[in-house]
C-alpha cells in the first residue's frame, strides 16, 4: 500500500468555485446528485442514528443531506479551499465535523456504519490502493458507498462523438481540462478490487446511463422525467455499464 496517495497537486484549491459549480451547477451535475442522493436515502436507517465518514465530500453536498436528516458525519477532503465554500453553504452544522485531511493521512482509528467515496478515486495516483485504506474505516456490519468517473463510459461515448484521435491517444492529451478526471477507473476493474479486498457487492448503478448521450439539448423543464428514466434503467443491464459513473454498495465479508 503506497503512502503517497493523494488528489491532484493543487487539491482544487484556488479553484473551488469553479469546481462547485461544475460539479453541482449544471443539469448534469444535478442530475448526478439527485441520483445519489436517492441511493443514499434509501440506505439510511430511520430508526437509528449513523456515524458516516465523507471521504473526499467536496462541498459537503452529501454530508448535508446524511446530517439533515440526524446522521452524524465527518466531512473530509484534502482541499482547504473547498472545505471553507462547504462551511460556508452548511454554516455551523451540528452533526457535521469538517476536516482536511488526504484520504492516507486521516486518523484510522475511527470506524463508521457507512463510508462515501464518492469521485474521489479518479483523481488519485493509486485509485485502487486507496480501497484498502477505506475498508479500515469501515465496522464490521458497516456499509461503503462507492462511485467512480466510469472509463469504458468515457470511451465509449468519445467514439460516438467522433474523437477517433483522442481515443487512440489513449484519452489523453498535454493540456487536460482541471476538471476532468485524470484516471477513470472501469466498473469491472472497480468491482474485482472491491471483491479482492473482501467486500461483497450489494448493488450496482449506473448514473447518467443514458443523459451523457441525448444528440440534443435537454431542457430544465425535462430533468424530473429525465430523473425518473434514470433512476429506472439505473440498475438494469446493460445500461448500468454505460453510467458516466458508477456506484456500488459493498459490505464486508
Amino acid at each position: 500500500m503506497s503512502a503517497d496517495i493523494h488528489f491532484t497537486d493543487t487539491h482544487f484549491n484556488g479553484i473551488a468555485h469553479k469546481f462547485d459549480e461544475n460539479i453541482y451547477g449544471s443539469l448534469k451535475g444535478k442530475l448526478r446528485h439527485r441520483v445519489l442522493t436517492q441511493l443514499i436515502q434509501h440506505r439510511l436507517p430511520k430508526e437509528r442514528t449513523l456515524r458516516i465518514l465523507d471521504m473526499g465530500g467536496g462541498t459537503g453536498m452529501m454530508a448535508k443531506v446524511c446530517a439533515d436528516l440526524g446522521h452524524h458525519v465527518d466531512l473530509v477532503d484534502a482541499a482547504e479551499d473547498v472545505l471553507k465554500l462547504a462551511v460556508q453553504k452548511m454554516g455551523a452544522h451540528p452533526n457535521v465535523t469538517v476536516t482536511q485531511s488526504t484520504l492516507a493521512d486521516f486518523p484510522k482509528n475511527k470506524q463508521y456504519d457507512l463510508v462515501m467515496c464518492h469521485a474521489m478515486l479518479e483523481w488519485l495516483h493509486e485509485p485502487f490502493a486507496a480501497i484498502a485504506i477505506l475498508k479500515q474505516f469501515i465496522k464490521p456490519s458497516g456499509l461503503l458507498s462507492l462511485s467512480v468517473f466510469n472509463k469504458d463510459a468515457a470511451l465509449f461515448s468519445n467514439m460516438s462523438y467522433g474523437n477517433f484521435d483522442y481515443v487512440q491517444k489513449g484519452m489523453k492529451v498535454k493540456n487536460q481540462v482541471r476538471l476532468n478526471p485524470k484516471n477513470p477507473i472501469s466498473p469491472k476493474a472497480l468491482l474485482s478490487s472491491l471483491e479482492s479486498n473482501g467486500f461483497v457487492i450489494e448493488q450496482k448503478t449506473g448514473i447518467r446511463c443514458f443523459s451523457d448521450y441525448v444528440k440534443r439539448t435537454i431542457d430544465n423543464e425535462e430533468f424530473d422525467t429525465l430523473f425518473q428514466l434514470e433512476m429506472e434503467y439505473a440498475s438494469q443491464e446493460p445500461y448500468l455499464w454505460l453510467g458516466r459513473y458508477f456506484h456500488v454498495f459493498a459490505t464486508l465479508q
